[in-house]
Parts: C-alpha cells; sequence; structure tokens
C-alpha cells in the first residue's frame, strides 16, 4: 500500500449466508492470497468464530491477525425486518 493512505478494513458478516460461517472465512483466506495486505472486520458470534478461525493459518499470522471480531448476539431471520432488528439490538445492548 503506498505511504499515506488510509487502509479499512473490509467488513463481512461471518454468520449470514447458508453455509457460514465457514464459507465466509474460506472466501476471506482466498482474498488474502489475492490481497496479502487486507484485513477483515467480522460481525458474528464470537464463540462460534474464533475457534474457526484458529484453523485458517492466513488469518492467523502470530501478533498480525488479519481480522477483528464484532460480537454480535442475535441473529436476522427472513421474517424481520432490518430496520426493525436493528432498533432491538440498540435497545438491547
Amino acid at each position: 500500500m503506498a505511504a499515506g493512505k488510509l487502509q479499512l478494513p473490509i467488513a463481512l458478516d461471518a454468520m449470514g449466508g447458508d453455509n457460514a460461517p465457514a464459507c465466509v472465512l474460506r472466501g476471506a483466506e482466498m482474498a488474502l492470497i489475492r490481497h496479502p495486505g487486507i484485513r477483515f472486520l467480522l460481525f458474528g458470534n464470537r464463540y462460534i468464530l474464533e475457534p474457526l478461525l484458529a484453523s485458517v493459518p492466513l488469518l492467523n499470522r502470530g501478533n498480525d491477525r488479519t481480522y477483528g471480531i464484532r460480537h454480535c448476539r442475535g441473529r436476522q431471520t427472513l421474517g424481520r425486518r432490518a430496520a426493525r432488528a436493528r432498533v432491538e439490538h440498540v435497545a438491547g445492548d
């Protein structure tokens, strides 16, 4: 990355999708192969993600991890509108 440029992490909904979070972590690993300097901010259940992340070597580079986790307790279902889910999440924190 060129000097002086701000590098923002890529936000990933780690729990979204039929085969998540495993497929999301594999996708992040593939992105790191093509773009080694990127970082991720993973949104999802920390207690599910942490054991899985331990098995993805490219995401764990010693003390220089390529990700952060934003723990999310709730779950979005098809019957819930996103705006209402956000209101409930903010009120519950």
